[in-house]
């Protein structure tokens, strides 16, 4: 059980920001789950993130956090190399509650997806043309020391162009073995880049993608045809996106896709097991109807 920590007081002097976060460094697990902060506390939790040396996990699920303070955490899980676990699970944008849910834009979800990602090889430097001035390249930020192994982000309403940047983040990052994006409605060309990446990835051991409602849009299948009478086998088509993934994948052992793939024709659940290739790794496999394969380990 994470300890419950209370971070109080509203509109807070930056002093009394730093005293807030520095009360807070030696603590190795701190959560905020379904508590209301205020901007000051948020900026005392960045602080924590970037100075603690102690900190492993960090609880902000259900918090209504806005994005000014998750661009802060990103910027801060960038300083940071001992945070095990952030938890950011719904923070779904609600706007017919009692009160206003920010959500979590795509701008921040690529910032954290950057804060996970190696910095590229350097480029090389190419000679100017004779007669012009060279331009001056924008500085890069400074490579990112975050060593995140759990990143939850279950139910917050996610759009594809954040599935995009947290599956390209899988294709480079050596640190995530856990990553929980269930509750957010990711489509086909998501999958695309998720079986993509885990050709290359070989730490993530377990990821759960599971959406109830989660269609595929006709209009993304390659092989589609206008043809009414023609079955979208659709058991097919995401196993076929992504079975060379996960059969070149070294680590992935848990997956989870209850939900998410529904035949556009007959509208009911579909299973890819049989159509899975072999080798493979996956040890647990949820299919889309709910039923749990365990021991699929391939010899």
């Amino acid at each position: 059980t994470m300890e419950r920590t209370s971070l109080t007081g509203r509109g807070m002097t930056p002093q009394e920001i730093d005293s807030l976060a520095n009360s807070h460094m030696e603590k190795t697990t701190i959560s905020f789950r379904s508590e209301r902060l205020s901007p000051g506390e948020y900026e005392a939790i960045a602080k924590v993130v970037r100075k603690s040396t102690k900190l492993k996990e960090l609880d902000l699920a259900d918090t209504n956090i806005p994005a000014a303070a998750v661009d802060k955490l990103a910027a801060a899980l960038r300083e940071n190399s001992t945070l095990e676990k952030l938890f950011l699970n719904r923070n779904a944008p609600e706007p017919n509650g009692k009160e206003p849910y920010y959500g979590i834009p795509v701008a921040s979800i690529q910032k954290i997806a950057d804060a996970l990602t190696p910095p590229p090889p350097p480029a090389e430097k190419r000679s100017s043309m004779p007669g012009s001035s060279p331009r001056r390249p924008e500085p890069p930020l400074p490579p990112s020391k975050c060593r995140l192994q759990g990143l939850y982000l279950r139910e917050n309403e996610l759009p594809n162009e954040a599935g995009d940047a947290l599956f390209a983040m899988l294709k480079t990052n050596a640190t995530l073995t856990e990553l929980d994006t269930a509750g957010n409605r990711f489509e086909l060309p998501q999958i695309r880049v998720l079986a993509d990446a885990l050709r290359a990835n070989d730490t993530l051991v377990e990821l759960d993608l599971e959406y109830p409602e989660t269609k595929v849009n006709i209009d993304d299948l390659d092989d589609a045809s206008d043809d009414e009478d023609d079955v979208v086998d659709l058991k097919v088509l995401v196993a076929d996106a992504l079975a060379d993934g996960i059969k070149h994948n070294k680590q992935l052992s848990l997956l989870n896709i209850t939900g998410n793939i529904k035949s556009y024709v007959a509208d009911n659940f579909l299973d890819i097991a049989p159509f899975m290739p072999e080798p493979h790794n996956l040890r647990a496999l949820t299919l889309p109807n709910g039923a749990l394969l365990k021991n699929m380990h391939s010899p």
